[in-house]
């Protein structure tokens, strides 16, 4: 075979390779959500606003929880207490941890104010590897995105990495409860 006759397969595999690892990476999957976080504001009173920190477990039991709060950007205003310790939540329970600031309702309604909540804990890999592997929302449609997604979940579930998420209070949004 000369170069002439070669030169469409040469072409050809030009234009394919490139689409088929576009392919494999098209769906790639991160970690199914375990946590489901919100902040609002449950009372003022005179110069004090209280907030709740809330979080729905919706996969599994985590474990060790660690829930704190801060005002992002103003390091003199700060949340009592400024942190709350679960020892775990379980499917469908919620917690809460209750913070004061000392503001006024309308400061706490002013979209300047940032309050970011963090939790840490030890999510139930055992219930998301199941999760993922039944996919009862039908979500993980591609088979190399869901066996890659698989292999992570029980990589971390190996090392027993501790995860940690980040919610921030948009006081432009209406509360709910």
């Amino acid at each position: 075979m000369n170069f002439f006759h070669a030169l469409p397969l040469i072409f050809a595999c030009t234009l394919a390779i490139p689409a088929v690892a576009q392919n494999l990476n098209k769906d790639f999957y991160s970690f199914p959500e375990t946590l489901q976080k919100k902040i609002y504001i449950s009372h003022n009173n005179n110069k004090l606003t209280t907030f709740v920190f809330q979080v729905n477990s919706l996969i599994g039991t985590a474990k060790n929880i660690k829930m704190t709060a801060k005002v992002v950007g103003n390091p003199i205003i700060a949340p009592v207490p400024q942190s709350a310790t679960f020892p775990q939540i379980q499917e469908g329970d919620k917690i809460a941890y209750k913070f004061v600031l000392p503001i006024t309702e309308e400061q706490a309604k002013d979209r300047s104010l940032k309050i970011q909540g963090t939790v840490e804990y030890l999510p139930d890999y055992d219930a998301m590897l199941e999760y993922v592997k039944e996919d009862p929302q039908h979500l993980y449609t591609n088979e190399f995105g869901k066996n890659k997604l698989i292999n992570n979940i029980e990589f971390t579930k190996k090392k027993q990495l501790i995860s940690t998420e980040v919610i921030r209070f948009d006081p432009g949004k209406p509360d709910k409860k």
